[in-house]
């Protein structure tokens, strides 16, 4: 037994405790690393083949896809979801090309995840941010404006305005 501080308090040592050699000091810090990729799931050439065929912005393009709210195809862009199998046709179709054309295969020696990844990248300068702030004051307009008047319905919507009922997903659907 060994009485260690003004206390004379008693620590008593286990043959099955662990050797300090085993385990970190614990005044010494360990780096963990971390991964930046953590939130992919899903690598793929939406982005890519979105700019080469279709030219439009994100916001745009989502409007050519009712079936997908802007918001879900953001995330299948990014890679934070595995899209469903009729929403790679949509989206092919919507490109006009084969689904497979959006597929990439990550295990290719060409394929470098740091490439794919960079337009992403948090604080990494995107050509859609002007849009990503334009759809969320848009869907934060259409929150307050239906929360006033309850005859916009998001049928109303659609017809009115052009605006499809996914993007209206989470403003209190009717």
């Amino acid at each position: 037994m060994e009485r260690v501080g003004v206390g004379e308090v008693e620590v008593k040592h286990s043959a099955a405790r662990p050797q300090a050699s085993s385990m970190p000091a614990p005044d010494r810090r360990v780096d963990i690393a971390v991964d930046r990729y953590r939130q992919i799931v899903f690598p793929n050439r939406l982005r890519e083949m979105r700019h080469r065929h279709a030219r439009l912005a994100l916001l745009q393009f989502a409007a050519l896809i009712p079936q997908i709210s802007y918001i879900r195809l953001s995330k299948i862009e990014r890679g934070e979801v595995y899209p469903r199998a009729d929403e790679l046709a949509r989206i092919a179709g919507a490109l006009g090309i084969a689904p497979r054309g959006l597929l990439i295969d990550i295990d290719a020696p060409t394929f470098d995840m740091d490439a794919w990844f960079a337009p992403f990248a948090e604080g990494a300068a995107s050509d859609d941010e002007h849009e990503a702030r334009f759809a969320l004051l848009l869907a934060a307009a259409i929150r307050a404006r239906r929360s006033a008047d309850p005859t916009l319905t998001a049928a109303t919507l659609d017809a009115r305005y052009g605006i499809p009922p996914s993007s209206c997903r989470g403003s209190r659907m009717r």
